[in-house]
């Protein structure tokens, strides 16, 4: 009913595929795991409560735009004193309900208060004071736009949420029935399994068969299948003077901590060479 109420398709099936594949999403694999203890009535209060708060924050919204009108009307200030009345025009469209950021801030509005010009060439501002105060106005009501399309997102998002635990149960039945096993639920057996193991443990068991190895396709590993390559890794460049180099890129789920960040290099424990950040001006 909501997706009607808000002009939308009434179909379902698109919102719980997405919603669905989180289950096979190793980044989101810990987060995931708490759901599992909520129940639908859980996720009837969060809904309850996150409406509130974007009623709330609504309200605060137009109570700024309605004051800000004020302010400019009691300066003494029309309408047609600024430029295509953008300004005072910004204002009413929010009191309208229109609230979306990318159609009330696609301009140089906020630039312009700022700067402190903000009425036409020739006419003076009626106080030094009056564009920072418009100004900070404006960015109040910018802060809780966002913040309201924040908390619009959850609520949007929480209905097919409140299925997941049925479709992972569902899921399971099915791998029951055919004997299979999703890539990420191995990765993360594997990962239970030798996570707290010395690497000599795990070649006691895998025999030293390879010697180098190719990791193809960074862009798209997860933290948890860097961990599994860790040991592997590791014992095969101990006492060599080969070294590596890799490009992380900001792409898809990839934790690109795990090459820039100190921490997660202590903890790796095999860099020969110190590892280092660069940026391209073209990336082809």
């Amino acid at each position: 009913m909501e997706k009607i109420d808000d002009d939308k398709s009434w179909d379902i099936g698109f919102d719980l595929l997405k919603i669905a594949k989180l289950l096979l999403d190793e980044t989101n694999t810990y987060h995931i795991q708490h759901f599992r203890e909520k129940r639908l009535s859980d996720f009837i209060a969060l809904q309850k409560h996150i409406q509130s708060h974007i009623t709330q924050t609504e309200k605060s919204i137009h109570q700024l735009a309605k004051e800000t009108l004020s302010f400019i009307h009691a300066s003494g200030i029309d309408e047609s004193d600024f430029p295509r009345q953008t300004l005072p025009n910004h204002f009413k469209k929010i009191l309208d309900g229109v609230i979306n950021p990318s159609l009330i801030y696609n301009n140089k509005l906020e630039d312009n208060l700022i700067e402190g010009k903000i009425l036409k060439a020739g006419l003076a501002n009626p106080s030094e004071d009056f564009a920072h105060n418009i100004l900070q106005k404006y960015l109040s009501i910018k802060e809780l736009v966002y913040q309201r399309g924040f908390l619009f997102n959850i609520y949007s998002n929480l209905v097919p949420l409140t299925l997941l635990n049925t479709i992972e149960y569902e899921l399971k039945l099915i791998q029951t029935e055919r004997d299979q096993l999703s890539i990420s639920e191995f990765n993360t057996i594997i990962s239970k399994e030798i996570k707290n193991q010395p690497a000599p443990f795990i070649y006691e068991r895998l025999g030293e068969k390879y010697k180098h190895y190719f990791i193809d396709e960074f862009q798209d590993t997860s933290e948890m299948q860097w961990d599994n390559l860790v040991p592997l890794i590791g014992n095969a460049l101990e006492g060599t003077d080969e070294q590596g180099r890799a490009g992380s890129y900001f792409w898809l789920g990839m934790q690109n901590k795990l090459f820039i960040d100190g921490e997660e290099v202590k903890r790796s424990n095999f860099w020969i060479w110190p590892p280092e950040k660069q940026s391209i001006l073209h990336n082809r």
